[in-house]
């Protein structure tokens, strides 16, 4: 190879200025001279094929950090886009939901059985002053309190009717309301695992964003030295 070759022309220069005379003095200085250019020069261009072969590696980093920022800064237009769609969703969903309870408080109060409930208890509040006034009646006479007896029987039976109605009525109504408070534990938890996903979206985008500035850095910073190398071959050519 040519380095080997080099080498050896500068042992061979070695061994030639103990065999020529003393009287030579002058020739032996341009020799040695000469070696010594040589041996710079050869060192010179082994620094610049290793700094050529690091500005060519830094170029393949340069490249390969490029593309990874591409990656990245796909990865993050796709995240971002996703958590708009689910934000926008989750905003949809909650308006819905904030009507729908608007429309059932409003309703609720309209439900013909809790009407139907309200007018069986003043119903029954009559039926019950009635048996009260029938009763004072029958302190009067006999007769009375037989007329009067048969009366609050009748009266009793339909309070017992009544009565039962009223029940049914109540236990419709605490049906209802178990089934809204089990509808909304729904919602809760909906809307907590809405939450959950949209703080996960925004940690991997800020993940993403963080690691795309690092790649940015870096990559200025490899550039920087090639172009500081760049500089250092040019000055070496000339």
């Amino acid at each position: 190879s040519p380095a080997i070759d080099k080498k050896a022309s500068w042992t061979i220069l070695d061994q030639s200025l103990f065999l020529r005379p003393t009287h030579l003095t002058g020739l032996d200085s341009v020799v040695a001279e000469r070696k010594a250019v040589e041996r710079q020069r050869y060192f010179s261009e082994e620094a610049l094929a290793a700094a050529r072969g690091h500005c060519e590696d830094l170029e393949a980093q340069i490249a390969a950090s490029h593309g990874e920022n591409v990656k990245l800064t796909q990865e993050v237009d796709a995240l971002q886009e996703d958590l708009e769609t689910k934000v926008l969703g989750n905003r949809a969903y909650s308006e819905k939901m904030a009507a729908h309870r608007k429309r059932f408080e409003e309703a609720e109060s309209k439900f013909p059985f809790v009407v139907e409930l309200a007018r069986k208890r003043a119903a029954v509040q009559q039926l019950m002053e009635k048996k009260e006034e029938l009763l004072a009646s029958l302190r009067e006479g006999e007769e009375e309190a037989t007329v009067g007896q048969d009366e609050i029987s009748c009266l009793q039976s339909e309070i017992k009717v009544l009565k039962e109605a009223v029940g049914e009525k109540e236990n419709a109504v605490r049906d209802e309301k178990s089934r809204q408070a089990t509808l909304q534990k729904e919602i809760e938890l909906q809307r907590k695992r809405s939450e959950a996903v949209l703080k996960r979206l925004r940690c991997q985008v800020n993940t993403l964003e963080l690691e795309r500035r690092q790649w940015r850095l870096k990559m200025q910073q490899m550039e920087g030295e090639a172009e500081e190398l760049r500089k250092r071959l040019q000055a070496t050519d000339e």
